[in-house]
């Protein structure tokens, strides 16, 4: 059976994924951002945007989940609201750029590797185990974001 043609049939869902599921997560985001009153905000919500900006983002998105940390936590406060969630997905959301940083800094090693030798096999390995549990760390953050911020919907 001859399936040549077929390859955009099995590689489209993965491409929708790979945009859908960040413009998902900067969605979350701006609306968390505007659940909180204009006085307590650290960030403007449109400014979740320039996560879509390529090597931007990685510095940009630890400044946005400080921001939004430090943001509905004051909110919360300004509400006389108790949060069950912690430090307001802060943690994750630390995990999730210093695994950027990691992957940046292993891409390099293996790419120097494998000039030198033609090797690399380990760093990309130890690397599809940071992407992974980078996938987990940005789940987690979506997840408390998204409860938080409900909780302020229903004040």
């Amino acid at each position: 059976m001859d399936m040549s043609g077929l390859e955009p049939f099995f590689i489209a869902p993965f491409v929708v994924m790979a945009i859908a599921i960040p413009l998902a997560y900067i969605l979350t985001l701006q609306i968390a951002f505007k659940k909180v009153q204009p006085e307590n905000r650290r960030l403007r919500p449109a400014s979740v945007w320039l996560l879509l900006i390529p090597v931007v983002n990685i510095l940009w998105h630890f400044y946005v989940v400080w921001a939004l940390a430090r943001s509905l936590r004051k909110e919360y406060c300004s509400r006389n609201m108790i949060n069950n969630q912690g430090t307001y997905g802060l943690e994750p959301g630390i995990v999730v750029f210093l695994i950027n940083v990691f992957l940046i800094g292993l891409a390099v090693i293996a790419r120097l590797q494998h000039a030198a030798d033609g090797h690399g096999e380990l760093a990309v390995a130890i690397g599809v185990g940071a992407l992974l549990t980078q996938g987990v760390c940005l789940c987690a953050h979506w997840i408390i974001i998204a409860i938080v911020s409900g909780e302020l919907r229903s004040r």
